[in-house]
């Protein structure tokens, strides 16, 4: 999609620790180069907010079709299926956990045939045994995400 949407952020709204959050989910985004996310194409930022401009996917979110159609045919969660499995393999393969994978965090092209993975937020980049919230084994042992999907 060719289409851009503008998420902003006015900094005199945001704790520190919050803009601090922002910037990590914007590193990761750039990072990431896959048909199944949500691309983030730049970030702008002054000293009184920071901008994403993102793809702008029309279809909605998977909850607003969840919501608004309910279940869907088999045929249709086998084609979702493989797409959030697709896209989630691949964050891991980049090193990347997700860790708030919920509908409201799938958006649809405008034909609803593809869905991509938004909200990078809470994600982390796990490299190394010692990074990011983890403990001496490597495990992530913070508890993060949304509490109906944990």
């Amino acid at each position: 999609s060719s289409l851009r949407c503008v998420k902003r952020f006015q900094h005199s709204s945001m704790r520190p620790d919050h803009l601090a959050k922002l910037m990590n989910e914007a590193v990761i985004y750039l990072s990431l180069e896959h048909p199944l996310v949500a691309r983030l194409f730049d970030v702008y930022e002054d000293e009184d907010e920071t901008s994403l401009v993102m793809q702008y996917c029309a279809g909605g979110t998977l909850e607003d079709v969840l919501v608004k159609s309910g279940a869907f045919s088999e045929k249709e969660f086998q084609d979702h299926a493989v797409q959030m499995l697709r896209v989630v393999s691949y964050i891991h393969r980049m090193g990347i956990v997700h860790r708030d994978i919920k509908p409201r965090n799938w958006v649809y092209e405008a034909d609803r045939m593809v869905v991509k993975l938004i909200d990078f937020g809470f994600s982390v980049k796990k490299l190394i045994v010692g990074e990011a919230d983890d403990d001496d084994s490597g495990n992530l042992t913070g508890c993060l995400g949304t509490l109906g999907y944990l």
